[in-house]
């Protein structure tokens, strides 16, 4: 009998945890990118009210 573990894609701990890891990192970088790209937006002001 086979126990139901989930939708797993990759069933290798081994290979699981690094490609988790870049998703994590890769997530991170477009929040602090969005998060940057805002604050310079919002200090430029584009030429409207400053």
């Amino acid at each position: 009998m086979v126990t139901y573990r989930g939708p797993m894609l990759i069933r290798e701990p081994e290979l699981r945890w690094p490609i988790v890891l870049l998703a994590a990192a890769v997530t991170a970088l477009l929040a602090l990118l969005t998060a940057g790209l805002y604050y310079v937006a919002m200090t430029i002001g584009f030429g409207g009210n400053t």
